[in-house]
């Protein structure tokens, strides 16, 4: 019986290898099509801030934070659009993203309820420069992180290290494991150290300062994380999704913010 190709692959000397050519089903060098709908996202908002930088050229504070996060997203974009990487990366498949939508918002709510009553677990606010007004502070807490991290962390740096273990196939349990440990350090270090605790804000030993003085809000990045991509991924990153990391991770820093805003009010 002759052993079929999966989808998306073609038979060449006895094994199955992508297809490749402009004809070809991933006809855009190889990119699969939930991974091209991560480019859109990505390239969307790298236009969009690309022009607020443009508007506030002249700011520096402010500048500062969106030229990092598009630094994120330009690393996203070169990952996504590797055809070795594809197999690694977790895309966005249109059809499913109402199912993934909803799960991203129930882990956020239980994940907030959980760093309420866990005494190690804080979840943290980021602190931007005064010449950020509170509508883009907003929006770069609740929308722009959300996506450039997610897209960074979950998509391109867990497929980078991922292409390391293995080019086809399921990988094991423990080397999963081993790769969500690896970013979720990476993440939980990166809000360590800059986003949280102001490096926007304050010089470098300020903010080395201040992440030794809140380790607490460290370990809440780095449990989100371990416990977002073994959720995301656990039937194989090939069956994850952008859109719940995405999801989860906005849902978290607006129920964090919200919760901020009640209690300041009271």
């Amino acid at each position: 019986m002759v052993k079929k190709c999966k989808e998306g692959y073609t038979k060449d000397n006895g094994r199955c290898v992508k297809k490749k050519g402009l004809f070809s089903r991933n006809h855009d060098g190889g990119v699969t099509q939930p991974n091209r709908n991560v480019r859109y996202v990505a390239i969307s908002f790298f236009f969009v801030l690309a022009l607020i930088i443009v508007i506030n050229i002249s700011i520096y504070s402010t500048v500062k934070p969106l030229l990092i996060s598009l630094v994120f997203i330009v690393g996203s974009l070169i990952v996504y659009s590797i055809r070795e990487y594809q197999d690694d990366l977790s895309g966005i498949k249109l059809k499913k993203i109402p199912i993934w939508l909803f799960l991203g918002v129930i882990f956020a709510v239980v994940f907030h309820i959980i760093t309420r009553y866990v005494p190690f677990l804080t979840l943290a606010y980021p602190v931007y420069p005064a010449s950020i007004g509170g509508n883009l502070e907003w929006a770069l807490i609740n929308v722009v992180s959300p996506v450039t991290e997610s897209l960074f962390f979950c998509g391109a740096i867990f497929a980078f290290f991922r292409n390391f273990t293995s080019k086809r196939g399921k990988i094991s349990p423990l080397v999963k494991y081993t790769l969500i440990l690896v970013v979720s350090v990476l993440f939980s270090g990166w809000h360590g150290s800059a986003y949280i605790f102001g490096i926007f804000a304050l010089s470098l030993p300020q903010a080395t300062s201040a992440f030794f003085a809140n380790l607490s809000a460290f370990a809440s990045a780095f449990v989100f994380m371990f416990l977002s991509l073994t959720v995301g991924c656990w039937n194989g990153v090939e069956k994850s999704d952008q859109s719940f990391f995405i999801s989860s991770h906005s849902v978290t820093n607006i129920l964090r913010s919200a919760f901020s805003t009640i209690k300041f009010v009271i």
